[in-house]
């Protein structure tokens, strides 16, 4: 898979920067959090695409589910919603996007990542449901975690 990495420009370009932003950011991610899917981890699912009859929207699929990571590693928008997630996490900021939604914990941490809707032929390792009152974060394995939303401070 690398080789059709390599060979496509605007694949290239995003891998390169997503392995920037994971080396200088990295620890923006919240240590073993179950909703953020590890690098190596990431990069075997990527690697399966070589047996999908569609490789290449495999492969963007892959790398758009990986985007939402780089940009969630940005500086934080002010986030508008925030929330409680389980026990563990009491005050998380939630950024809402048109696509993805992010949680993060009191020192800015990701804590839960996912899209909001699902790509052709690739499988996100988190997806999102949300409705007017909670956000649901549920990993490929099914692991869940609801955070109720609460007006903005």
């Amino acid at each position: 898979m690398d080789g059709d990495v390599c060979a496509d420009p605007d694949l290239r370009a995003l891998d390169a920067r997503l392995r920037w932003l994971l080396t200088s950011h990295g620890e923006r991610v919240a240590p073993g959090s179950t909703f953020i899917e590890p690098d190596e981890a990431w990069f075997s699912r990527r690697n399966q695409c070589a047996f999908q009859s569609d490789q290449r929207r495999c492969l963007a699929g892959a790398y758009a589910e990986r985007r939402h990571l780089a940009d969630a590693l940005q500086p934080p928008p002010a986030p508008a919603v925030h929330g409680s997630c389980g026990t563990g996490f009491p005050g998380v900021r939630l950024a809402i996007g048109s696509d993805s939604v992010a949680a993060y914990d009191d020192q800015g941490r990701i804590i839960a990542l996912g899209a909001l809707q699902a790509q052709p032929v690739w499988r996100e390792y988190v997806s999102v449901r949300r409705s007017a009152k909670e956000v649901r974060f549920t990993t490929i394995d099914g692991a869940t975690i609801r955070c109720s939303l609460q007006k903005a401070r």
